[in-house]
């Protein structure tokens, strides 16, 4: 994934004295060093597929933070903002360490601009020396480079993307940057909704006797289509695809989907739909492994799935020209 760095600001959470160090520094993205740590620091931020995603409303009472940026492009007040209202949160936990914030506004290979910031742990690549009262930062190449919380918010969409591990808030584990800072409330991660969705459309096809490949086929093949068309997914669209013509596993699986209180529309990164359904991958309980491009598994023409009057079940692969040992 390639990315560009625009322009990075850097202040210091320090919890051990129970301050904030706003250094008003811009770093200078031009400097090989810099950009050397952080574009892949932050780059694990953009691939990683734990991130929770939700669409930033108007009524959210940090659009008004998002709005001033686009107005008048300045991160340091902006990273200034979000370093108060994280550190005033923060302040509830137990935390007894510094951590580094880390703001920017970074591009991607097909000029989407990002604005965000990354929080790391004080085994960070930037060590603050406070002198008369203010930061002067250093690089310090010997540290390691741990990031503990990612947002990044897509310019054009709104869109928000939140890595970040639970924090102990007034005594209870919460997501703090998501259900405190923005004000989102629960939501699941781009894995938790994929993994969850498969995992119900097999144990319904399971539950009336099937092997439930066609039907994760043709799940894979909607949520490989929605990803050329956008960054949300219906689940009752997916589940009704995966279960076409069969109202019957289809309303079992919706009712399962609902008691888990996700049959609704959700965030889905298309990059990362996209790349969890180019292949299915299968195991037998006799050990064979087998992994596919999902057309195949829509087709009888290069894999063919039968089931024998004893229950058991059959794959054919056909059309084999030639083969290769990995």
């Amino acid at each position: 994934m390639e990315l560009k760095l625009k322009n990075a600001v850097l202040n210091i959470l320090d919890f051990t004295n129970q301050q904030v160090l706003l250094g008003d520094t811009v770093l200078n993205v031009g400097e090989d060093t810099v950009v050397d740590f952080l574009i892949p620091l932050l780059k694990k931020g953009f691939i990683s597929n734990k991130a929770k995603s939700f669409v930033l409303l108007d009524t959210n009472p940090m659009m008004e933070l998002i709005i001033n940026y686009k107005r008048d492009k300045n991160l340091n007040e902006w990273a200034n903002a979000f370093t108060r209202k994280i550190f005033t949160y923060m302040s509830h936990s137990a935390l007894n360490t510094i951590m580094d914030f880390i703001a920017f506004e970074i591009e991607n290979a097909k000029g989407e601009r990002y604005l965000g910031f990354g929080i790391c742990e004080e085994k960070a690549v930037f060590k603050p020396r406070m002198i008369e009262n203010d930061i002067n930062i250093e690089l310090n190449r010997s540290l390691g480079n741990t990031l503990k919380y990612f947002v990044s918010i897509n310019l054009l969409t709104n869109q928000v993307r939140i890595i970040e591990t639970k924090t102990e808030y007034d005594g209870e584990v919460i997501d703090l940057i998501a259900n405190k800072v923005f004000n989102s409330g629960s939501f699941p991660s781009d894995e938790e909704t994929f993994k969850t969705v498969k995992k119900v459309v097999i144990k319904t096809a399971n539950d009336y006797e099937t092997t439930g490949i066609d039907e994760v086929a043709k799940l894979y093949k909607f949520l490989a289509s929605n990803a050329a068309v956008g960054d949300q997914i219906n689940i009752e669209d997916a589940i009704n695809h995966a279960f076409q013509s069969q109202p019957s596993k289809a309303a079992d699986a919706k009712e399962i989907m609902k008691e888990l209180n996700m049959l609704e529309t959700l965030p889905m990164d298309p990059s990362f739909a996209s790349k969890k359904t180019e292949r299915i991958k299968i195991k037998t309980d006799t050990g064979v492994e087998i992994s596919a491009p999902q057309e195949y598994l829509l087709s009888n023409d290069f894999i063919e799935v039968t089931t024998d009057l004893d229950g058991t079940t059959n794959l054919m692969i056909k059309c084999i020209n030639k083969i290769t040992y990995k």
